[in-house]
């Protein structure tokens, strides 16, 4: 996986996404979601989707990777747009992982180690902070189901425009069950 394209994204994080992406929302000292790559996507990559397809019955359409070259790499609290299950699995260094559902006001800190597969709705804040210990790079592989509107509108849509987003993720899914909103699992991963 490191030999994939990638690019300079945030300090010490690079990136490299496949498939749809959400319109970028500006945010200083961050590049845009320009480094998408264009088909055939990695075998690894694609048997790994399909592999968590099945486990929560749904289905995605982009993967966004982020590598994370040493214990200065962090992700700041957002909460990402997409309707419906967001899965991230973690390959490499374990690192801590923040989680938090606003509405019920409750958070969890996981750490996630090599094959980590964390689930989550899009209204989650999320984030992982700095270490103070060294670390190796670690990868996160962020699965989610992106609409054509959030793709090109971004999280700046109507409330029409959302609805449509919410039909297109309803109509693309396999069967309309309801995930777990937060789960901790694991994958066999190859080391």
């Amino acid at each position: 996986m490191l030999t994939l394209p990638w690019t300079d994204h945030y300090p010490f994080v690079k990136r490299v996404s496949f498939g749809p992406q959400m319109k970028p929302v500006p945010r200083a000292g961050r590049s845009s979601n320009t480094n998408t790559q264009k088909p055939p996507h990695p075998q690894i990559l694609l048997a790994l989707q399909e592999k968590i397809q099945t486990q929560y019955n749904c289905r995605f359409n982009s993967l966004e990777c982020h590598l994370h070259q040493d214990e200065r790499a962090k992700e700041d609290a957002h909460v990402d747009a997409p309707p419906g299950p967001i899965a991230m699995v973690s390959v490499g260094q374990p690192r801590r992982f923040k989680v938090k559902n606003i509405q019920q006001d409750a958070a969890e800190i996981y750490t996630l180690a090599h094959g980590s597969l964390l689930s989550f709705f899009g209204g989650i804040k999320h984030s992982m902070p700095t270490e103070n210990h060294p670390c190796t790079p670690r990868i996160s592989l962020i699965f989610r189901y992106v609409p054509k509107r959030l793709a090109k509108n971004g999280k700046y849509r109507t409330s029409e425009q959302r609805r449509e987003d919410l039909a297109e993720y309803k109509s693309a899914q396999r069967i309309r069950g309801a995930p777990v909103l937060v789960g901790l699992g694991g994958l066999e991963l190859p080391t």
